[in-house]
């Protein structure tokens, strides 16, 4: 099955069809968006040497659920992980991320989901993968870090907490006559004829892995490298891997193609606490 560590070797043993340019179209934003996610899928499902139908079988395999432009998530492979995909056009940039607050797992029962991606398979919660990568000029893949959530997001009590709470003070405003949402607040009939609706919307940004971790020494730049990759995951999640797939990331290790290192970070809901960590890093000169 697909996870993780078999995306790790699958872009380690091909280098030169990963680390090139991605196509975009007429609409650069978006269709860079697009190219990318695509990129994604592609090294998560081994299927660089595909095409066409091929390849769409491949995808079809191995996801079973495939995304939503307005709504998380962009993947979920089939039995395993939720993927979030997300481009910046620097390793500076915020990560934006609408109207859904970050998420430290996916959880059925959330609202704000797409109902396909509820509907995809069985299942209640599952662990989410940010995927965040950079662009270079050229569109070229320049870096990317692939985080689980339960790394940097906290959990969903409180970004609900504060939601509600900001929620709740819109809808003690005098004058307006409010109806249910699940968004901030939602005004009907604003004008005097009634031709007017107002949606309050939230804009959650979420600080990228790089300015999260620049100041550690294990998540250093090399400014000389074609691409680099960083991969950061509780330790209990690593080893929950099947051991196949940890044995084949072990000889890459012994191979010298990768680095793996055991790190602590701070706990996201508490930050007097420590987690223990495995990251991985993967640098093509």
């Amino acid at each position: 099955m697909a996870n993780i560590l078999t995306a790790v070797k699958n872009i380690v043993e091909n280098p030169d069809v990963f680390v090139g340019a991605i196509s975009g179209g007429r609409n650069r934003a978006n269709s860079e968006g697009e190219a990318f996610e695509e990129y994604v899928k592609t090294i998560f499902a081994g299927a660089a040497h595909l095409k066409g139908s091929a390849r769409q079988a491949c995808f079809s395999n191995v996801f079973s659920y495939q995304g939503c432009a307005t709504k998380p998530p962009d993947l979920i492979v089939r039995g395993g992980d939720a993927i979030e995909i997300k481009k910046l056009e620097s390793r500076d940039s915020q990560i934006q991320l609408n109207s859904s607050y970050p998420k430290s797992r996916l959880n059925s029962d959330d609202p704000l989901i797409a109902s396909a991606a509820v509907n995809s398979e069985e299942w209640t919660t599952k662990d989410l993968l940010y995927v965040v990568g950079n662009l270079g000029k050229n569109k070229n893949v320049r870096s990317m870090w692939w985080i689980f959530g339960d790394c940097f997001c906290a959990s969903a009590e409180l970004y609900r907490s504060v939601k509600a709470r900001i929620a709740e003070s819109i809808a003690q405003i005098p004058g307006f006559k409010f109806s249910k949402t699940n968004e901030l607040g939602r005004i009907n009939g604003v004008d005097a004829q009634r031709f007017t609706d107002l949606r309050i919307r939230g804009m959650w940004l979420l600080k990228n892995p790089h300015k999260i971790f620049e100041e550690k020494e294990y998540v250093k730049y090399d400014g000389g490298a074609k691409f680099q990759l960083f991969v950061l995951m509780r330790k209990n999640k690593f080893e929950s891997c099947p051991n196949t797939d940890r044995d084949a990331i072990e000889s890459l290790r012994s191979e010298h193609k990768i680095l793996i290192t055991d790190e602590k970070i701070a706990n996201p809901d508490n930050p007097a606490e420590s987690i223990a960590c495995k990251l991985i890093k993967y640098t093509h000169r």
